[in-house]
């Protein structure tokens, strides 16, 4: 297809006057279509894409909400544990020149718990 081309692109003004619409044969028969009309395949590509994704969206939030039941179900119950019993240090700590109890027991203050950060 050496010195042909599939499409030419005019302006609108061009399309609708009488230039372009009287006398096609000097255009080599060319036919005038509108954007609306070509870009109809692409919008209804991107319709259908947007539907699917109002789903992955969706199932990815039920997704993010049942993390967090299952994480706050068995956190909170760790959580208490620990609280309660505390972390066991090795024998060994002993012996890194630090000054180590048997057990360090964590402090959760109510903003640590309902997932408030501080100020500063």
């Amino acid at each position: 297809m050496y010195q042909e081309t599939t499409y030419f692109v005019i302006g609108e003004k061009l399309a609708g006057s009488p230039l372009w619409t009287a006398d096609k044969t000097s255009y080599g028969g060319w036919s005038y279509t509108p954007l609306d009309t070509l870009m109809k395949d692409i919008e209804s590509v991107v319709e259908a894409k947007q539907g699917g994704m109002m789903v992955i969206s969706f199932l990815l939030l039920c997704i993010a909400l049942l993390a967090i039941l299952l994480g706050t179900l068995w956190g909170v119950p760790l959580l208490y544990w620990l609280r309660h019993t505390g972390i066991p240090m090795p024998d060994m700590s002993d012996q890194a020149g630090l000054a180590i109890g048997e057990k360090i027991i964590p402090a959760y203050g109510i903003s640590v718990q309902l997932g408030q950060r501080g100020h500063g």
